[in-house]
């Protein structure tokens, strides 16, 4: 028998959808980070998940995810962020350090005292960072 490998996936709920299955049961479809999963079990409901939430969902990684749990997390909890959100705060530090980086080493052999030094790497790296990033 094959193993079913569960995956999980955590952002806002971008749309849900109740639909009817031609048996007769129904079925709610969640857009998350526009992929759909397939609720079956009624998960959505015992969680009292809406649109705009944001949740966790574990799911059986196929086709048509049908999901195996789902978490409605707390705007303050950890995951519920949006990893677009940690990323471009990531691509920002991630500039700046290169920005400053590079204007130390431009007046790395400088005359200038310390304190004045401090003060031109820090403006040439934010002149560098605000060049970068156009």
């Amino acid at each position: 028998m094959a193993e079913i490998s569960k995956q999980s996936v955590t952002g806002k709920v971008e749309r849900m959808q109740v639909k009817k299955a031609t048996n007769g049961g129904k079925y709610t479809v969640i857009k998350l980070k526009g992929k759909n999963f397939f609720d079956w079990n009624g998960y959505c409901e015992a969680e009292e998940v809406t649109q705009g939430d944001t949740v966790r969902i574990e799911h059986d990684g196929d086709e048509y995810p049908r999901v195996t749990s789902m978490e409605k997390l707390a705007s303050g909890e950890p995951g519920a962020t949006e990893r677009g959100d940690n990323q471009q705060d990531k691509e920002t530090r991630i500039t700046r350090i290169c920005a400053l980086k590079s204007a130390a080493r431009v007046l790395q052999g400088s005359d200038l005292s310390y304190e004045e030094r401090v003060k031109k790497i820090t403006g040439l790296a934010k002149k560098l960072e605000e060049w970068i990033i156009g």
